[in-house]
């Protein structure tokens, strides 16, 4: 189940429970995130290194929530041309650790922020994913980071 986790920062971000594609457990909503993340980039002509990158998929055959060669094509693809990938795994996996921000699905959704804030859409990337409805009642937002503790230094 896709849930919003937090990244090395405090910030959130989306996650995926489970692996997402070629004989992965690829749960519906992973796969429908993974897919609406991935159209998010390829649709609005995403760039890297200030080129278009483009597919050879055609993103309005995506099935949202079914894993199939076109997804898998489109995870190769963001991979390769965005991440500079020399051999792209073909699969997302949960971002994990303390620095997730090598993993496809942190590079994913922060490409995905940053083109709806370019497109001058007001929503916050997780209220425009929450719109989905095989997303919406997984993606609630945890609460506060727990601060860290800090020394009271008194001034006398």
């Amino acid at each position: 189940m896709a849930f919003v986790d937090r990244d090395h920062l405090g910030e959130n971000f989306v996650n995926v429970s489970m692996m997402v594609g070629p004989r992965r457990a690829n749960f519906r909503d992973d796969v429908t995130l993974v897919q609406v993340l991935l159209i998010l980039h390829f649709g609005s002509g995403g760039k890297a290194a200030g080129r278009l990158q483009h597919t050879s998929v055609d993103l309005g055959q995506i099935v949202l929530g079914t894993y199939d060669d076109n997804t898998g094509t489109l995870i190769k693809d963001f991979q390769r041309l965005f991440l500079r990938r020399p051999k792209p795994e073909g699969y997302i996996q949960r971002a994990s650790g303390k620095n997730k921000s090598h993993f496809t699905i942190y590079q994913l959704y922060l490409q995905a922020q940053l083109l709806l804030a370019a497109s001058r859409n007001p929503r916050d990337l997780i209220d425009y994913l929450k719109g989905f409805p095989s997303l919406g009642p997984s993606l609630q937002v945890p609460g506060p980071p727990p601060r860290e503790h800090r020394e009271e230094i008194e001034y006398h």
